[in-house]
């Protein structure tokens, strides 16, 4: 299995866009929002009204079709949000506009 670079992580998030209500943190939004040139081994999101089984098999498929993990999106950042504060939604910052979704990250500072 590859790493995840910026030009993969979009392939994947655009397989996604119609099934995916995101937002999305860590290493994947730092290398997407500030074009960090490194890479990942997953794109840790935050699932909005949304259980991961919904979407778990197109998760694996796109894995497939693009060679990376069947586990590339982790969903598990979930539990850590609980340190964010109460105005972390208004300080989310653009990394990827799909036809249907945009995933956000929160900025730095």
């Amino acid at each position: 299995m590859k790493d995840l670079k910026k030009e993969t992580m979009l392939k994947a998030l655009s397989a996604l866009d119609q099934k995916l209500k995101a937002p999305i943190g860590r290493g994947g939004a730092m290398i997407l929002a500030h074009q960090y040139p490194l890479s990942t081994l997953d794109i840790d999101a935050v699932l909005i009204k949304q259980d991961f089984s919904e979407i778990d098999p197109l998760v694996k498929e796109v894995g497939k079709e693009l060679q990376i993990a069947p586990d590339w999106l982790n969903t598990w950042f979930s539990s850590f949000t609980h340190v964010l504060p109460p105005d972390f939604k208004s300080r989310l910052v653009e990394v990827f506009k799909g036809q249907y979704k945009i995933y956000f990250r929160k900025p730095l500072g």
